[in-house]
């Protein structure tokens, strides 16, 4: 859940679904240590992200620098998304109206996961099959999962390559596009329907 959220400042937004992505990001590269049954003791930084006064420390991490602690397993790319999804977090923490860019957000922030991609890229092909793959698996299923479930939109994936089968993650990598808005029903509209169908 975003500061936004908890602190009732202004009007749910596409921003408060994006920095609640971005926690979900820091829980799965702060709490787990590798792929299946490995997790960590959860940091105490985390455990305050998700208090009662949560709010309150969500302000403060992103008002100052990223300071979680990622594991290992996950390597430095992957800490570089999660300081950059931060600032993008960080930047827009003030933002005010109903949607300041949508579209252009939506872009930077997905640039930001499409770059890491890339550049975990030569690890993976000078490594196939080893945990690189895991770890670009685990950030495209979350990510996917995350917009897919929030109707952001659906990315395009090429399939086709006649030299050889490219790995699912770069097949995605090469297009992702800011998602399109859907329309929203009031809970009037959604009462209303839910009505009829009895």
């Amino acid at each position: 859940m975003s500061y936004n959220v908890t602190q009732r400042r202004r009007k749910h937004s596409y921003l408060d679904d994006l920095e609640s992505f971005y926690y979900v990001f820091c829980w799965l590269i702060c709490g787990y240590n590798g792929p299946r049954d490995s997790r960590v003791k959860t940091p105490d930084a985390l455990k305050a992200l998700e208090s009662k006064d949560g709010g309150e420390s969500k302000l403060l991490h992103l008002q100052n620098p990223f300071d979680l602690p990622v594991q290992s397993w996950f390597g430095p790319s992957i800490h570089e998304l999660a300081v950059q999804l931060h600032d993008f977090c960080q930047s827009r923490l003030e933002a005010s109206g109903p949607c300041p860019d949508a579209d252009r957000d939506y872009a930077e922030y997905l640039g930001h996961i499409k770059d890491t991609i890339v550049n975990l890229a030569p690890e993976e092909e000078a490594n196939f099959g080893n945990e690189d793959t895991a770890k670009l698996a685990a950030i495209e299923n979350l990510a996917t999962e995350f917009f897919r479930k929030r109707k952001i939109g659906e990315m395009d994936i090429d399939m086709e390559e006649p030299e050889r089968k490219r790995p699912v993650w770069s097949q995605v990598a090469g297009n992702i596009e800011p998602p399109r808005r859907s329309k929203r029903l009031s809970r009037a509209q959604v009462g209303t329907k839910r009505k009829r169908r009895k």
